[in-house]
C-alpha cells in the first residue's frame, strides 16, 4: 500500500480528517509507571509495540500517522500507547529495558481487555514484539513487523555511519529546546524526508 503524504494545508483546511479514536486513558505498569493509551478501528485486536516516537494525541491529526492508522482501523482494532518516558506517559530515569517494555505492553493489553491479539512492531518495536511473544506466547495471534533490525548502527554499521550518528545525536540534544527551529528541522529531514519536503515546498522554503 502506498500512502499519500499530506501537506500542512490539508490539516488547516480540513482535507485531512482527524482519526476517530477512543478517549485517551491511562494504566499503570508493573513498576507504577503511568502509560497513556487509546484505540481506534474495529475488528481483530492488534497492539502496537513501542516504537521510539509517538504522541497518541497528536497522531489523531498527523501528516505522518493519521492515514496509516485509519487504514489499519478499517481492518483491525488498533490499540496504541505512548512509550514510557515520552509524550503523555510518565518520564523515567535510566536505561529503557526490554523487560519493562514487555510489561508495559502487557499492562496496556490488560487495560484494553485484550486476551489474544496481533502485535504490530515498527522499527525497534519488532524486538519488543518478539520479546513479548516469547514471554506470553498464549496471548499472541501473530506478529507484523516493519523495519526491524537485529543490530543497530553502533554495532553493525561502518565507522562513517557511527560518526554520523554521534554527530547528529549531539546536534539534536544541544539544540532541541533552542528558539531556532533549524535543529528540529534537521531531525525531521533525517527521519521523514518526503513529509518535510511536502510541507516546506508549500511554504516556499524548500531548497532541494
Amino acid at each position: 500500500m502506498r500512502l499519500m503524504v499530506r501537506s500542512r494545508d490539508d490539516v488547516t483546511t480540513g482535507r485531512l480528517q482527524p482519526l476517530q479514536q477512543a478517549a485517551i486513558r491511562f494504566t499503570t505498569s508493573h513498576d507504577r509507571v503511568r502509560l497513556a493509551w487509546t484505540a481506534s478501528g474495529s475488528g481483530l485486536p492488534m497492539l502496537k509495540a513501542p516504537s521510539w516516537i509517538s504522541n497518541i494525541e497528536l497522531e489523531a491529526c498527523s501528516l505522518i500517522f493519521t492515514e496509516f492508522y485509519r487504514w489499519l482501523g478499517e481492518r483491525v482494532q488498533l490499540v496504541r500507547f505512548d512509550q514510557r518516558g515520552t509524550s503523555l506517559s510518565d518520564r523515567v530515569e535510566g536505561i529503557l529495558r526490554i523487560d519493562d517494555m514487555v510489561e508495559d505492553m502487557r499492562a496496556v493489553a490488560d487495560a484494553a481487555g485484550l486476551e489474544r491479539f496481533l502485535l504490530f512492531g515498527p522499527s525497534q518495536g519488532v524486538a519488543f514484539a518478539i520479546a513479548f511473544a516469547h514471554r506470553y506466547p498464549e496471548r499472541v495471534l501473530g506478529i507484523i513487523g516493519q523495519g526491524g533490525f537485529g543490530r543497530g548502527w553502533l554495532t553493525s554499521g561502518k565507522e562513517s555511519e557511527r560518526s554520523k550518528y554521534r554527530s547528529s545525536k549531539t546536534l539534536i540534544e544541544a539544540g532541541w529546546d533552542d528558539n531556532n527551529p533549524e535543529y528540529r528541522r534537521f531531525f525531521t529531514c533525517c527521519t521523514h524526508v518526503e513529509t518535510a519536503r511536502s510541507v516546506w515546498m508549500r511554504a516556499g522554503g524548500w531548497q532541494p
